[in-house]
């Protein structure tokens, strides 16, 4: 991954803290522009509002505060509804965000917008950060491109298998139905760079359940799981329902241009559902309602969502 690339690159001050937030210190402590989903929702219904909220994490799931260190504007940030017919739907404008008692510091930890969903069927929202420039040394230059999707209200209807991001970014897309996703299924993915197949990436993971550690940079969830193959393929065994997430990043050094480096990161998120009644009477793989009340206790008694979060970014 480009940060073990760059591990030992050093800055000062604000700017050595967003080039570290960016590359990372050390393997396993990616940073993603990712959407943030809302753990607690699962359906979106037609006509309902629903939040965008945008942020840089290292732990999945969880905004990191500290943007506001780069000053960031707002309109950098971008967001859409994709509809199976084929359709989308912008979001207005987006805000700075601070969310009380996330258990981070005080200042910028996101960015929101809301947009009513207006159709039935699979729904993709998707969201951009584009050429975020920076600068960590006059030896150092690059751009930062971010790009995340989630897949909601999720239909057997062929959406969920399309590549939306128009060739013009790094994203992930499953290659079978999300509809389908069960707990100790094996799925199968495939990277895309501008929408070409992109090989020996490593992909990283974390769902609801996966534990967060303390990094040399902070709260941190993710696990590699797997590198794509030639074809920019790599598959996955789901372990628990709820929110999984996959992420990687990729850089390209960029010769005779005004900058040293091209970063991209994307993030892919999905919800896997609890088995349904009839799978379970079936002998159906999923996890059970009594083991997703246990599986929610152990989150709850572990304390994987606390953790504060330091300013760096």
């Amino acid at each position: 991954m480009l940060n073990r690339a760059v591990q030992n690159r050093k800055g000062s001050g604000v700017l050595c803290a967003l080039f570290v937030f960016l590359l990372g210190a050390m393997p396993a402590e990616a940073h993603f522009f990712s959407i943030i989903p809302d753990t607690t929702l699962h359906a979106v219904p037609v006509g309902r509002e629903h939040q965008a909220k945008l942020s840089f994490t290292e732990e999945f799931l969880k905004v990191q505060a500290g943007a506001a260190h780069l000053k960031l504007g707002s309109d950098i940030f971008s967001a859409r509804f994709l509809y199976k017919d084929g359709t989308s739907q912008n979001f207005p404008a987006f805000k700075d965000h601070d969310e009380p008692g996330a258990g981070v510091e005080t200042g910028t930890d996101s960015h929101v917008s809301r947009a009513v969903l207006n159709k039935e069927g699979t729904v993709i929202l998707e969201a951009r950060v584009n050429k975020v420039p920076y600068v960590p040394s006059p030896k150092m230059k690059m751009l930062y491109w971010g790009y995340s999707k989630q897949i909601l209200n999720a239909k057997a209807d062929g959406l969920s298998t399309k590549s939306a991001g128009g060739g013009e970014v790094l994203e992930i897309v499953p290659m079978s139905e999300v509809a389908e996703f069960s707990v100790g299924k094996t799925v199968k993915f495939k990277a895309l760079f501008k929408g070409n197949p992109l090989p020996k990436a490593e992909v990283e993971w974390a769902d609801q359940q996966s534990p967060s550690v303390i990094g040399d940079e902070g709260p941190t969830n993710t696990k590699e799981i797997a590198k794509t193959a030639a074809d920019g393929t790599f598959e996955f065994t789901i372990k628990h329902a709820g929110y999984n997430c996959f992420g990687i990043m990729h850089g390209i050094p960029v010769s005779g241009a005004d900058r040293n480096f091209d970063y991209s990161a994307t993030t892919l998120i999905v919800d896997v559902p609890e088995a349904s009644a009839s799978s379970e009477k079936s002998g159906g793989s999923g996890c059970n309602s009594g083991f997703g009340i246990m599986l929610l206790a152990a989150v709850a008694a572990s304390g994987l969502i606390g953790g504060r979060r330091s300013s760096r970014f």
